[in-house]
């Protein structure tokens, strides 16, 4: 190019056998490096295949900054649906939080360093983690739900963790009180069904209080 500055005469640069060869030599080296490029990203996607979500070019800018663990940020939604961010001390993931900035913690901590560079083998580690954590705080939401009010248990525990565990004893209350129904103790169930009207109504009156402001106009809880 700049040669073509110099000498702007097309002709004359074309009668140049030396630059045809050249062009052509380096767009063979072009197309070697795409390929060994691509054998090398496909080798990353097949050790952590969340990555195929990614573009490639989402994918080098990950793997060329191996020495900041934290430019993954940016990228977790893509591979982690239900992770906004994780939780860093240091080089070290302490858990993992939504984008509703509800925190949930690993039970072991992954330190990135032992990776040693290679993103997608404390990315693994996430993986497994995440499940881990999830298993836990949902256990324990399970044993906690039956010790307090429901709309006092739902602001102790994530948003997830709500919806499961309300579900599963939904569903056990529902057949327990279709059983005493079909022994003859009837009204089980439409007993239960007023029960569930009436926590409901506690967690709505309890948003409407959060929703009021609080020591000005706009501001709230």
């Amino acid at each position: 190019m700049e040669e073509v500055q110099l000498e702007p005469l097309c002709t004359k640069l074309a009668k140049d056998a030396d630059r045809l060869f050249a062009l052509e030599e380096a767009n063979r080296l072009l197309e070697e490096v795409q390929k060994g490029l691509a054998a090398y990203l496909e080798k990353k996607r097949l050790f952590f295949p969340r990555f195929f979500f990614l573009s490639n070019d989402e994918m080098l800018e990950i793997l060329s900054e191996t020495k900041d663990p934290t430019r993954v940020q940016p990228h977790l939604r893509k591979c982690f649906e239900g992770i906004h961010r994780l939780r860093f001390e240091g080089s070290v993931v302490k858990g993992m939080q939504s984008v509703e900035k509800e925190i949930v913690p690993f039970k072991t901590p992954i330190n990135t360093a032992q990776a040693k560079g290679a993103v997608e083998r404390w990315l693994v580690e996430v993986e497994a983690r995440m499940f881990e954590a999830v298993h836990d705080v949902t256990a324990r939401g399970i044993q906690s739900f039956p010790a307090f009010p429901r709309h006092e248990w739902v602001l102790e525990w994530p948003g997830m963790v709500v919806l499961v565990v309300t579900a599963i004893y939904w569903t056990r209350n529902v057949e327990a009180a279709m059983m005493k129904e079909g022994a003859g103790e009837g009204g089980s169930v439409s007993a239960f069904a007023q029960q569930c009207t009436k926590d409901l109504m506690k967690v709505v009156q309890q948003a409407h209080r959060w929703s009021r402001p609080r020591g000005g106009a706009g501001t709230h809880c």
